[in-house]
């Protein structure tokens, strides 16, 4: 790289000076304290423009592109699909749940929340957005950990022995570190 005298920048330059040592206190540019908090105000303040321009609100709500081209004509049709979806999801989710050992209205919060919530902030209009056999599995799994760790033994019974407090308390806490984990994926960019 280089600075603003053209020559290329060494390490351990300062970088008005190019003579290829750190310099000292005084080769710094030190403006009084007293004027930085206004100067990082300011970079707020255009930050904060910068994220609410309102073509980047178009990028994280998806839902203010399409939703001003939706033709009414449209409606009919994807009110039966949504019904044919709603047929298989429903069943479905309560399954999903029962693999998983929680209650089966677990399950039918798990196949309605998504679908509203990527109605707002999903991309693709083919996705199929839900509870899925391989989450059921691993959550059971760990709801399974959980209670080997806590000495309990889970199909003693034929029903979990887990309390229902506990299983929500294991659940919760998968779908948050899980979701932490998707959000800084998802800042980063990873294949998002």
């Amino acid at each position: 790289g280089e600075h603003q005298g053209g020559e290329p920048l060494k390490f351990g330059s300062s970088f008005g000076k190019g003579t290829g040592s750190f310099g000292s206190l005084s080769d710094l540019d030190m403006e009084p304290y007293s004027q930085r908090p206004k100067e990082r105000w300011d970079n707020l303040k255009t930050d904060a423009r910068h994220y609410m321009d309102p073509a980047r609100l178009k990028y994280y709500f998806p839902i203010t592109l399409w939703i001003p081209k939706y033709r009414l004509a449209d409606f009919p049709v994807d009110l039966i699909a949504g019904l044919a979806v709603a047929m298989l999801l429903v069943p479905q989710a309560i399954a999903y749940s029962i693999i998983a050992g929680v209650p089966p209205q677990w399950g039918l919060y798990s196949a309605i929340f998504p679908l509203l919530l990527y109605t707002i902030f999903g991309t693709c209009p083919q996705l199929a957005i839900g509870p899925e056999g391989v989450i059921a599995l691993l959550t059971g799994e760990a709801i399974h950990a959980v209670a080997e760790t806590s000495g309990k033994d889970l199909y003693s019974t034929g029903v979990l022995s887990l309390t229902e407090e506990e299983k929500q308390e294991v659940c919760l806490s998968l779908c948050f570190y899980v979701g932490i984990f998707c959000l800084g994926l998802g800042l980063i960019r990873a294949g998002f």
